[in-house]
């Protein structure tokens, strides 16, 4: 990412010594590889189905192919004019996956996805960048798409707007 997450004076020096030996064309292809048709499937569902509140882009994908596509989307759509912070997520077979990205120095999306998505499932990451996997079963019993998608929206979603402050969290039912 052009040094821009937490690159060494180390790393410039092996970047240095690497430079005058390095494929052009190969950094090319590397640095903007090729898109798959299920990721560009994936990447048009986070554009279209994205919701935008306060700086945080949330967009659910629904079923997905290609579990990849989630983190592209992610950092994709941290471009769009308006947007700190995106969150992705989509399913595939039995696991709801989630991806974050910010731009936001005061969040640390790691920590933020440990509160948020680590009792239901494994969460982590970095300042900058965290992931989720969350058993499907553990949101919802439904099998109904569209009440899937409702209890994966209320439990990623809205569960991440909720740790972010963006939202008040809803009163529990008695």
């Amino acid at each position: 990412a052009n040094f821009t997450r937490g690159a060494t004076p180390q790393d410039f020096s092996a970047f240095e010594r690497l430079l005058e030996r390095m494929d052009k064309d190969l950094l090319g292809r590397l640095q903007s590889p090729a898109i798959s048709p299920a990721a560009l499937e994936v990447l048009a569902k986070a554009i279209r189905g994205s919701k935008l509140r306060g700086g945080y882009l949330i967009a659910n994908v629904g079923w997905v192919e290609d579990r990849d596509a989630i983190p592209q989307a992610a950092d994709f759509l941290l471009n769009r004019e308006g947007v700190m912070t995106t969150l992705v997520y989509g399913v595939l077979k039995d696991l709801v996956y989630v991806s974050a990205r910010t731009s936001d120095i005061r969040l640390h999306l790691g920590q933020a996805f440990k509160e948020a998505f680590g009792k239901l499932g494994s969460a982590g990451g970095h300042a900058s960048m965290a992931g989720a996997a969350i058993p499907l079963r553990v949101i919802t019993k439904a099998s109904d798409r569209r009440l899937v998608k409702a209890a994966v929206d209320k439990a990623v979603g809205r569960r991440f707007l909720e740790i972010m402050g963006v939202v008040k969290p809803r009163a529990k039912r008695r």
